[in-house]
This record gives structure tokens, sequence and C-alpha cells, in this order.
């Protein structure tokens, strides 16, 4: 679409790291995956073979590089940024070079990537590790990526909990509150 190419990238970029971020999830519980890198218009598109695990990574690895290199590097509360790309390209190597498709260099390119995090201004430890988590203190320089839902949920019991087990880790819910009322969906997502 004709757009402003820099909001493009950018959209671009974020996608590419959502896109990362799932398939790595995907990659890490069930191995070998269908790849869908176009857009699928018709029925017949959506019969995909599984990809080896190599294959996986390669795309993961090329979308978080792209993300790394468009991402903003500052905070824009709930949008990926280059340092969650960065933190999270670090952790794929780190988990590759453990898996059928490790490669020589995995661990340095791991270690590397997270001297470069670690020197990035825009993130740092903070002083008061109470201040690092919590709904009053979301989108703090410590946080690499969070994001955060509105929408209100069913109450208990209305609904499958599959959803709670399959949702990442510091994912928190809590039904008929919306983010507004304090609750609904938020996370801190921990790579």
């Amino acid at each position: 679409i004709e757009m402003d190419e820099t909001l493009k990238t950018q959209y671009l970029a974020e996608a590419k790291f959502l896109r990362a971020l799932d398939y790595f999830y995907g990659v890490r519980l069930w191995g070998d995956l269908p790849l869908v890198t176009i857009e699928v218009t018709a029925l017949s598109q959506v019969d995909i073979a599984r990809s080896p695990v190599a294959d996986v990574y390669d795309l993961i690895i090329s979308d978080l590089e792209y993300a790394s290199e468009h991402l903003a590097p500052v905070n824009q509360n709930g949008r990926a940024r280059k340092g969650a790309a960065k933190a999270l390209l670090a952790k794929v190597y780190l988990t590759r070079a453990s898996s059928v498709a490790a490669q020589a260099g995995d661990y340095q390119k791991c270690a590397d990537l997270c001297s470069e995090v670690l020197a990035m201004p825009q993130h740092v430890l903070l002083a008061d590790y109470e201040k690092a988590i919590g709904s009053e203190d979301e989108f703090n320089q410590e946080s690499l990526f969070e994001w955060q839902g509105d929408r209100a949920l069913i109450s208990s019991g209305e609904h499958s909990i599959f959803g709670s087990f399959s949702l990442p880790r510091g994912m928190l819910v809590i039904p008929g509150q919306t983010a507004s009322d304090g609750g609904g969906i938020a996370a801190e997502v921990q790579f």
C-alpha cells in the first residue's frame, strides 16, 4: 500500500518480531512447523507441509535481524523495540545451540547480543527490584517487551482453561475487568 515508508518499515519490523516470537514458541513446543511466509488468500494454500527445525530457526533469525535493525530503540509502550529484538535473538541462538539445528558460533552470537543489550542506555536494571514488575511500573527501563490488552473477559468457568495454560509466562488474566479498570489482560513477557 502507499503510505509513509518509515512507518511501513516500523510496522513490518514489528510484525516480523511478533512472527519470530510465535515461531520461537512453536519450534520449542513442536519442532518441525509449517512455515507461512506469504499471505494466505485461498483455502488451497493452507495445506502446508512441516519444515525442518533448522528452517524454522532460519526464519526466526532472519525476522529478528530485520527487527533489530529497523525497530526504534526507545520504549513505545507496548510496541516491540530494538532491545527486545536483540534479546530475543540472543535467546534464540542460545536455544538453537542445544537443538538438532545447532550451528557453530551460536553461543558466541548469544553472548555478543547480550553484551549489546546490556550496553544499550535504554535498558538498565532498576535500583529497586520491586519497581521492575507490577502494573504501576509498566513499561520501565528494565522491561524489554510488554504489551497490554484492553478487553473484558468472561468470568471463570464460562470458558476453557486451555488458554490459561497456553499463555506466555508472566501473563496475568483478571476475568471481568478491562485494563482501564486495572485488570483485564496485562503481560510482561519474559523471553
